[in-house]
């Protein structure tokens, strides 16, 4: 019988998760910035910054870490203001910035800057950057952005593999190597890749977040220990996207039915973050219940309903349905999920955060900007694709023949969107292109804009 030298040792390689862990967030962080220098080139080249400063949404968290480093503030100075004026191309305030109380400070929540400090800290402690008033400067403050945002999302794939392996362990799966084809699919054929890993959005702390928290309520059916720092991480999901307050509510509901006795150290474990939150925005604008939404006055929830929800399930630029068909499978295991008579543990979790995502998607329907303003695809539901893509692992898994063929092709159309949005589309597609295939046009066909 023909064997292959050194089978065992691989196999025994493989069955370390620590160390497939930390192969994924390699493998995937080297992936996910293969394409950074030439976007710096490119922005160096045209004078613009685009390429690398993926959406004005990102802006003020991107130069977040470089005005607390430099400056020792969280606001922002002349110099920075300057830089992002250019960056945005504009003469005007920029998008990611409020003028409140005399102070520039973002627009958004803070915590994608925060988290980006130690990528920052280095360079900027050794004077690679000691002021924004040239090109290269401001695009090596951009570029640090996109390595923070390529480092973060890297960690959350490989969470997302230890989460995959404890689903299947739990749910008694035999997986074999397609565990590693649907971490791929997770990586680079879903929003993951072409949100998440381009900037600082809130997306990148959400997400990452989102992994720990439902990594440790599966692990919590064997310790029940862990479930007092899924309080924690709620809270730090909540200062990184108020939005996943549709997230947490579902988790609290899990805690309080399953984990009573651990109900109150869950509540305590997430109260700092709730203090810093009220005294946040107290200092910054000058009430604790006003944020950053309720500040520049956005708000309002004035779309049709039916237009959103129309728009999530057939729009091309839009839906899973043509950007990563896939995900459809979600809604189907949802559906399964809501009619099964018995539910284990793991269901009963998934049951809660389905009801919750749906929740978020008739919420976003109504917003007057549903679609998410330039930002690619499903953007705004970044954040719950640990949830979607277990709710089609089981199907990569177990289905068979054609079926099993067909999802595979699926997937490696999913790849093509995602990638040709990256590279081609730089991770952008606007409201004018809602309703035809713009945006998933192979891109190497077209002339580039920057």
């Amino acid at each position: 019988m023909l064997t292959i030298p050194g089978k065992g040792k691989i196999k025994k390689f493989f069955s370390n998760h620590v160390v497939v862990f930390t192969v994924v967030v390699l493998v995937s962080f080297i992936l996910y910035l293969l394409n950074a220098p030439l976007d710096f080139r490119k922005n160096l080249e045209t004078g613009t910054y685009r390429r690398l400063l993926t959406s004005y949404d990102i802006t003020s968290n991107t130069f977040l870490p470089y005005e607390i480093i430099r400056n020792h503030r969280f606001s922002f100075g002349k110099e920075s203001v300057a830089a992002m004026r250019v960056a945005e191309a504009s003469k005007t305030l920029p998008h990611s910035l409020i003028f409140v109380n005399g102070r520039y400070v973002p627009s958004y929540p803070i915590v994608s800057g925060l988290i980006a400090l130690p990528v920052y800290f280095v360079p900027l402690s050794l004077g690679k950057i000691p002021n924004l008033d040239t090109p290269q400067r401001i695009l090596g403050v951009l570029m640090l952005g996109r390595v923070a945002a390529s480092f973060y999302t890297a960690i959350a794939v490989g969470i997302f593999y230890l989460v995959l392996r404890k689903f299947a362990t739990l749910k008694k799966m035999k997986t074999g190597g397609w565990v590693y084809v649907f971490l791929f699919f997770y990586a680079f054929a879903t929003n993951v890749y072409s949100i998440s890993s381009r900037g600082l959005w809130q997306h990148v702390p959400a997400l990452l977040f989102n992994s720990l928290i439902i990594l440790l309520l599966l692990y919590s059916a064997e310790r029940k220990s862990l479930v007092k720092w899924t309080g924690l991480l709620c809270g730090l999901a909540f200062l990184a996207r108020p939005t996943n307050i549709f997230f947490i509510v579902p988790v609290a509901i899990f805690v309080f039915l399953k984990y009573r006795s651990e109900f109150i150290k869950f509540v305590l474990m997430g109260m700092p973050m709730a203090v810093f939150y009220l005294v946040y925005n107290y200092v910054t604008f000058g009430s604790p219940l006003t944020n950053e939404y309720v500040a520049r006055n956005d708000t309002s929830f004035s779309s049709p309903i039916w237009e959103g929800l129309l728009g999530y399930l057939v729009s091309p630029a839009r839906s899973f349905l043509f950007i990563t068909p896939p995900l459809v499978l979600s809604y189907y295991g949802m559906w399964k999920l809501f009619r099964a008579k018995s539910r284990d543990h793991i269901d009963t979790l998934l049951t809660l955060l389905s009801v919750a995502f749906l929740a978020t998607v008739v919420m976003y329907s109504a917003w007057w900007c549903w679609y998410g303003a330039d930002r690619f695809g499903y953007g705004f539901f970044t954040e719950w694709l640990p949830l979607l893509s277990l709710l089609v692992f089981p199907f990569m898994v177990r289905i068979k023949g054609w079926g099993k063929i067909l999802l595979v092709i699926l997937a490696a159309y999913s790849f093509y969107t995602q990638f040709n949005a990256v590279v081609y589309r730089k991770s952008r597609c606007n409201k004018d292109h809602n309703w035809d295939f713009y945006c998933l046009k192979p891109g190497m066909f077209s002339e580039q804009e920057y």
